[in-house]
């Protein structure tokens, strides 16, 4: 058998784009020869490259597993705690809370698929954010349903103040927020604020002594790109192991790059070294990390901070 010929054989297929590096099929993942936007696009594929062609119409979901929750800003809340990224969601289909079901694709992305009836606990809870009152005085509210009011509540306090919030530096909160009021949400807010300013002073004074600081890590020889990678795909194939996905990566000077990935369905940019690819600023509060933190050991660090509820982001996409 001519396996070089299999290896070369060129076709094509209709898949959901999400953004950054790759391409996800049934059986494997594949590497965008040029990144488009997000949407459903014919791909012709060739050995392990997809290129786009043409936008398409989706194809039928109804195979996939039907995922359950509220809708609000993009995201779907499933639980109290189980919230993930939306794809594909039509202009104008979704009002705040409603309830919607989604497809989950081969590798955990979430897509659009229905609205469904919405009944009295949607209608009540719409009305107590646009009268600007908690969930206090409402029953037969679902996890999901308080989940989704409690960022609502959170971000709109926070956009009067211009201060970003993630979904995930609060998600630990969200019960609580849920019935508190705003002289809560407003401390909340502070100490958002007053982790971030930290984090700004520490990588400050950081750079102030040590200008040009150059590593000694034991992992520099490691985090060079081999013979046939260019830097970025170097960087893709990084952060691909650690389960994170590039989005875009630009040279900034200094020997320095700005990195931005999706992890965890949320969105990160890192200023890394171009040498070894070691952190110079996380884009996230770093109290008390390991100096030798780099590209391929963040997501690490960041997944422990969504877990124990101690995540604060300070440069936002």
């Amino acid at each position: 058998m001519d396996y070089k010929k299999f290896l070369n054989k060129v076709t094509t297929q209709v898949l959901p784009y999400f953004g950054g590096a790759w391409v996800d099929t049934e059986y494997r993942r594949l590497r965008v020869a040029s990144p488009v936007s997000p949407g459903w696009w014919q791909f012709k594929i060739e050995g392990r490259t997809a290129e786009a062609t043409a936008e398409a119409d989706n194809i039928d979901l109804s195979k996939r597993p039907r995922i359950r929750g509220h809708f609000f800003n993009n995201f779907l809340y499933i639980s109290g705690k189980e919230i993930r990224r939306l794809h594909f969601v039509p202009v104008g289909a979704c009002d705040n809370f409603s309830p919607v079901t989604a497809r989950e694709w081969y590798q955990g992305q979430l897509i659009f698929d229905s609205l469904e009836f919405e009944d009295d606990a949607e209608l009540n809870v719409r009305d107590a954010y646009e009268k600007n009152t908690n969930l206090n005085d409402l029953k037969g509210i679902s996890a999901s349903l308080r989940a989704a009011f409690a960022y609502a509540y959170v971000l709109r306090i926070a956009r009067s103040r211009q201060v970003p919030v993630s979904i995930r530096e609060i998600v630990n909160q969200l019960g609580e927020i849920s019935v508190q009021n705003e002289v809560y949400i407003n401390s909340l807010l502070n100490e958002l604020v007053a982790y971030r300013e930290a984090e700004r002073l520490r990588i400050q004074s950081n750079r102030g002594q040590n200008p040009n600081m150059q590593s000694t890590s034991r992992l520099n020889e490691s985090r060079k790109p081999s013979r046939d990678e260019t830097l970025e795909q170097h960087i893709v194939n990084v952060l691909e192991r650690a389960e994170a996905n590039m989005l875009s990566l630009r040279n900034i000077g200094d020997q320095m790059l700005e990195v931005k990935y999706e992890f965890m369905d949320e969105y990160f940019i890192s200023i890394v070294k171009e040498h070894n690819l070691q952190i110079v600023d996380a884009g996230i509060c770093l109290e008390d990390a390991d100096p030798e933190l780099n590209l391929a050991s963040l997501p690490g660090v960041i997944k422990e901070a969504i877990d124990k509820g101690l995540l604060y982001i300070t440069r936002h996409h």
